[in-house]
């Protein structure tokens, strides 16, 4: 099977969404979209496929300046200064996926009372949310997104040294208390963002950090992250807020946290999500050969797109402006 001929069929809908069924309740995981985007700086809607973006490159000084008394010199001359400015492009990319279904399955779904479109755009929201995560922490010179789009934060933050290796923290005992230092301690992955002049603000972790962090015990013996036993944990790490990405998009077996500074990483929209239904139009392969011709297949596709653009700047900034980057990692 190509990705080019999957559709849903009648099996793929199965006994549980046609007429035949007892429940009126689809259960299913809450759809979530991107994590990344929630964090991240919204820059205003693009008006064309680039959007320049201008990157301060140096910095202004200022002097003190005392009267002129007598002849000129360094103490009483006003000095000048200037300011320089690169750029970094944000390229549109676009996003898209296409669900062909028989009208003989829509009508029958439609039948017993549901609504295949209204089930299916919450999971291609979910699946457009996880593609764009994806790209945006782990994609490496084209793999996951198209090459106009930087590399992900967590391959820049590796390739600028931002990194802690928790299994050389711990060693092979998996002491949860040292997790602390390895993310708040000197050195450790807050610290790592500090050196470079930046403030951390936010923080995604994989869901199998949950049961380490609520492992972390205070010197007493209490929990740090369990404030009541009977209220679900709200997890933040010196107050930055955590979450804990469930959309499939974040690899434990790279990365177990990515914090930094997300007002940093901008993105901006093209085109917003949009959605349309045909019923007269055909579906080739990447090879141009004919999938499905939906009229005469007596088929109708939902077709989903979108367009966007991200990028990090990693402006120079007054703590560090040779190896500054804002985002540090903590490696399994």
């Amino acid at each position: 099977m190509t990705d080019y001929d999957q559709y849903v069929s009648r099996a793929d809908a199965s006994n549980y969404l046609l007429p035949d069924q007892y429940s009126k309740e689809i259960i299913q995981a809450l759809p979530t979209s991107s994590f990344c985007l929630r964090m991240m700086k919204k820059l205003p809607n693009m008006n064309a496929k680039t959007y320049k973006m201008p990157v301060l490159n140096s910095f202004a000084a200022a002097y003190f300046v005392g009267e002129v008394t007598g002849a000129r010199d360094a103490t009483n001359t006003k000095k000048t200064t200037s300011l320089a400015w690169t750029g970094v492009d944000l390229t549109a990319e676009e996003l898209a996926v296409i669900v062909p279904v028989p009208e003989s399955v829509l009508q029958d779904m439609a039948s017993g009372g549901y609504d295949l479109w209204a089930e299916a755009k919450p999971r291609l929201l979910e699946a457009i949310g996880a593609k764009i995560d994806s790209a945006i922490l782990f994609d490496s010179s084209g793999s996951i997104a198209p090459a106009s789009w930087p590399d992900g934060i967590v391959v820049q933050a590796v390739a600028a040294s931002n990194v802690v290796d928790i299994s050389a923290q711990i060693g092979a005992g998996l002491d949860f208390a040292d997790y602390a230092d390895a993310i708040l301690a000197d050195n450790g992955l807050f610290s790592l963002v500090e050196q470079d002049g930046y403030i951390v603000n936010g923080a995604l972790g994989a869901i199998a950090m949950m049961g380490r962090l609520r492992g972390i015990r205070a010197t007493d013996g209490q929990f740090i992250f369990m404030n009541d036993m009977k209220e679900a944990n709200d997890y933040r790490l010196a107050g930055v807020p955590l979450s804990f990405p469930n959309n499939g998009a974040f690899d434990p077996a790279a990365v177990l946290l990515a914090v930094g500074d997300w007002s940093q990483a901008v993105y901006s929209i093209r085109t917003d999500i949009t959605f349309k239904v045909a019923t007269e139009a055909s579906i080739h392969d990447n090879t141009g050969a004919l999938i499905y011709n939906l009229f005469q297949d007596d088929m109708v596709a939902l077709r989903v797109t979108m367009r966007m653009g991200w990028a990090l700047p990693n402006p120079k900034n007054l703590i560090n402006a040779s190896t500054q980057f804002p985002f540090a990692v903590l490696t399994p």
